[in-house]
């Protein structure tokens, strides 16, 4: 039997590519093997009991890091006061109302200074609303005039015509800051417009105030679309508020007095 011996180095030979072929094999299948998942971390604090005490999320970092900016807000209404340039009366009115005096209301743009033309006359002033919220409301004009009536006596003061005294409201005495006044309300109404005036009259230094609060507003059934109606309240409290701020340069001694059947 012959004996096969085996060449020399034919071994180690062998064990070379014995190792190189286990290394290949070993590199591969770490190649094709994937890849662990790594979890993120939650997003959010931890507090001391390991609890989450704030979730962060888009909504709640977009409404903090926001840079947009805000809706101006609206302009803040003041107390404004007004003096009659003979001296004879004064009164507050706030700012969301325009001013005009004598008859600069009959060339004013921009709001509806037509509501200082009323049967009466030029007024001495008059105060008009200003208040674009009512515009898409079926309100018209809203104002406040002070008249000086000096062609009436104390008598002529205190009576008001039919005209100026409608549907039965007959006339009332107020006091505004001391001074007694005979009031009377009267309506209007022509063509879908509507309108009510309430009169307030005193007589003082041989001359007869008026101050007159004008109401406008339009049948809101003639717009297209209809439109809301305003709330009537809530404006004739705000003219009130003129009219109760009137004040007579000076009370006399004794007060005015006003003329009543």
């Amino acid at each position: 039997m012959n004996n096969v011996i085996p060449a020399k180095g034919g071994f180690a030979s062998g064990g070379k590519i014995f190792f190189v072929l286990a290394s290949v094999v070993l590199l591969a299948a770490a190649c094709s093997k994937k890849p662990m998942p790594v979890q993120a971390p939650a997003l959010g604090n931890q507090n001391t009991a390991g609890q989450r005490s704030a979730t962060v999320t888009p909504s709640s970092v977009s409404a903090s890091t926001s840079t947009l900016p805000s809706a101006s807000a609206p302009k803040p209404v003041t107390l404004e006061v007004y003096a009659s340039a003979d001296g004879k009366f004064k009164l507050n009115y706030t700012s969301d109302f325009e001013e005009f005096i004598g008859a600069g209301y009959k060339t004013a743009k921009g709001i509806n200074s037509a509501a200082c033309n009323t049967p009466t006359g030029v007024p001495v002033a008059c105060f008009v609303l200003n208040d674009p919220s009512l515009s898409a409301t079926n309100f018209s004009s809203a104002a406040v005039s002070v008249y000086e009536l000096p062609n009436k006596d104390i008598g002529q003061c205190a009576q008001f015509s039919p005209d100026e005294i409608g549907n039965g409201h007959g006339t009332q005495t107020v006091t505004i800051n001391g001074t007694p006044f005979i009031t009377a309300v009267t309506n209007d109404a022509g063509m879908s417009q509507y309108s009510e005036t309430h009169f307030a009259r005193t007589y003082y230094g041989s001359t007869c105030f008026q101050i007159d609060e004008v109401l406008r507003w339009a049948n809101a059934q003639v717009f297209s679309p209809a439109r809301p109606e305003f709330e009537q309240a809530a404006v004739w409290q705000r003219l009130d508020a003129i009219r109760g701020n009137f004040h007579l340069a000076s009370i006399p001694t004794p007060a005015p007095k006003i003329y009543l059947k």
